[in-house]
């Protein structure tokens, strides 16, 4: 948060295990927008705002798979 003023949401589930780190997304098998592309591939670190970098193929802003990767 920009401000500092509101508290991250947590991801539901257990997190990954730390010694078997997955080849997809490691939040895909917890995460409510998960979809095949999540299951298969493991997303890069791509800029989603101001200082702000995101490994995930859901595009927070628009709301759907992104489409530019």
């Amino acid at each position: 948060d920009m401000a500092g003023q509101e508290r991250l949401k947590s991801v539901g589930g257990q997190p990954p295990h730390l010694t078997v780190f997955p080849t997809s997304c490691p939040f895909a098998p917890r995460c409510p927008h998960a979809f095949d592309r999540c299951r298969s591939e493991r997303p890069p670190l791509m800029p989603v705002g101001e200082g702000h970098d995101a490994a995930c193929w859901w595009d927070v802003i628009e709301g759907s798979p992104r489409d530019d990767v």
